[in-house]
């Protein structure tokens, strides 16, 4: 029989120290400078004063030298990128925890101030670019490719889609308004090779984008809503 593998803990990876925060010296009080000098070398010992603000996270041998997001997701395996997929990472367990705990945060605020939940396709025909003008605009940053005689892309972000949504069905009523769409589109932006770093820009990611249809009299109040 097949030997049983035990699943992973999204929290059972390396460790790396937390921040420091300003926020555990003001919540001692201003008497906390008071006390005795063994304390206050003991207090030296630690780093940076955290009055000073969040400190960067360090290296786990106790080296003074900051990590980067990129050495985070390796220590911890939270997330790597593979030759294989440049630009789109590939998150592991406990990256897909934390990732899953982020959708969810976002979900529950969308949620709090109206928003429907929708869901787009990631490939269209390029017409629907060419008429929002993506092709005129961004072409030379989009994935693009014949499929059975048609030209066809990825969308770079989800507007397009969300424009069709709300036009389908033909007019709608003023008493509907506004209608807020979110959602979580895994969007795809061909970026330069040289200019991808990490986490921070890639080709593959998920954009949590919405759009808010309503009337003249409704902008000014949903611009200040959201």
């Amino acid at each position: 029989t097949r030997p049983s593998r035990r699943r992973p803990s999204p929290f059972g990876a390396k460790r790396v120290p937390a921040r420091r925060e300003a926020a555990e010296s003001e919540a001692e009080g201003p008497g906390a400078n008071e006390g005795s000098k063994e304390a206050a070398e003991s207090e030296a010992d630690k780093g940076p004063d955290a009055s000073e603000g969040p400190q960067e996270c360090r290296a786990c041998d106790g080296g003074d030298a900051p990590l980067s997001h990129q050495e985070v997701g390796q220590r911890q395996d939270l997330w790597f990128a593979d030759e294989y997929a440049p630009g789109a990472p590939f998150f592991l367990p406990a990256g897909a925890h934390v990732y899953n705990k982020l959708v969810e945060l976002m979900r529950k605020e969308c949620w709090k101030e109206g928003y429907s939940e929708v869901l787009s396709p990631q490939m269209l025909s390029a017409r629907i670019f060419e008429k929002s003008g993506h092709i005129a605009h961004y072409e030379a940053d989009m994935f693009l490719w014949d499929h059975e005689g048609q030209r066809v892309g990825l969308k770079p972000m989800s507007c397009p889609c969300h424009c069709v949504m709300f036009n389908r069905g033909g007019a709608v009523s003023y008493k509907s308004l506004p209608i807020r769409l979110s959602e979580f589109g895994v969007v795809h932006r061909n970026e330069c090779r040289g200019s991808l770093s990490g986490l921070r820009r890639v080709v593959r990611f998920c954009q949590d984008d919405a759009h808010i249809f309503c009337s003249e009299e409704q902008v000014a109040a949903e611009v200040l809503g959201v």
